[in-house]
């Protein structure tokens, strides 16, 4: 779903709603944050950075 432009937020909210509830999902908002992050960082190549 990021990668269609889909913010976290709203993709968390669809799931949610597919589901039933926060609950039902299995995973936190700040789990699924958190996954976005991690997958971002590992995309990064070398002298994709400015340092």
């Amino acid at each position: 779903m990021t990668d269609a432009g889909i913010r976290t937020v709203d993709a968390y909210a669809y799931l949610a709603e597919e589901v039933g509830g926060c609950e039902n999902v299995g995973f936190s908002k700040r789990d699924a944050y958190n996954f976005i992050q991690k997958e971002k960082r590992a995309r990064i190549e070398i002298g994709d950075t400015i340092i």
